[in-house]
């Protein structure tokens, strides 16, 4: 018989390959016709974050490296830059959040609003270093504060759409416990 605790953590890890296959999937559809001069917010990696910050041990990084791989050859961005970036903002943000338990969430929006931007500034810097085209500072800019802006929605959706939450103190957390 399988472990209570197991089959939960990756009921939630499925959850969230189904949350990014559908939010990936959206990104697809073409919606408009109109060119649009507003950036569109990284709701992947917002979503991401937001879940990563709550339930640091439900998202490895080997499955966020697949996802957003995949969603790079879907975009057609180049493979692995933006996938790099994303591994190392979550590993930053995984970090920051496993060694403190009261953060607010004025804090955790500047951890996502600094790491998001500093992701941003490399990927643009790689892109530039060999030659692809990258976006200009201004479209960067934008672009960063529109996914920040963004970010407590996907704090919104893990919470009570899809019920991922921070431990409460001096709760035992399941997923911590039989890591």
């Amino acid at each position: 018989m399988v472990d209570p605790a197991t089959s939960r953590r990756w009921f939630y890890r499925g959850l969230f390959l189904l949350t990014c296959v559908i939010v990936i999937f959206l990104q697809m559809l073409p919606l408009g016709t109109i060119p649009n001069r507003l950036p569109a917010p990284d709701a992947l990696f917002a979503i991401t974050a937001a879940w990563v910050m709550r339930r640091p041990r439900q998202t490895p990084v080997l499955l966020i490296c697949v996802v957003f791989f995949v969603a790079d050859m879907l975009f057609l961005r180049p493979p692995g830059v933006w996938t790099a970036a994303v591994v190392l903002g979550t590993e930053v943000l995984r970090r920051q959040v496993s060694t403190r338990q009261d953060v607010t969430i004025i804090l955790e929006m500047a951890f996502f609003a600094g790491v998001f931007a500093a992701m941003v500034a490399m990927n643009t810097l790689v892109l530039l270093m060999f030659g692809v085209d990258a976006p200009d500072v201004l479209t960067s800019a934008l672009h960063v504060v529109i996914t920040v802006a963004f970010y407590p929605l996907s704090i919104g959706l893990c919470r009570f759409g899809l019920g991922v939450r921070r431990p409460r103190p001096g709760e035992i957390d399941v997923d911590e416990a039989i890591a």
